[in-house]
């Protein structure tokens, strides 16, 4: 919410790597696209869509990707 993403990002990386929740990947991604890391935000995306098949987050990430692949 600060808007500090590459704090965001090297915060969240470690939580993923201790958790491998994949709900982390969500907002990876989200700060991968903020920084301008288009290749990393797509494929932090695909990752996302790969391993979590139902949630809130699904629909906003598969539009998301969609823009990103345009």
């Amino acid at each position: 919410e600060a808007g500090d993403y590459q704090d965001a990002l090297e915060d969240l990386s470690e939580a993923y790597a201790l958790t491998r929740h994949p709900e982390l990947l969500y907002n990876l991604a989200l700060c991968h696209e903020r920084l301008g890391h288009l290749d990393e935000s797509i494929r932090g995306r695909e990752e996302y869509l790969a391993a979590h098949t139902e949630g809130t987050d699904r629909i906003e990430a598969e539009r998301r990707l969609l823009r990103l692949y345009r």
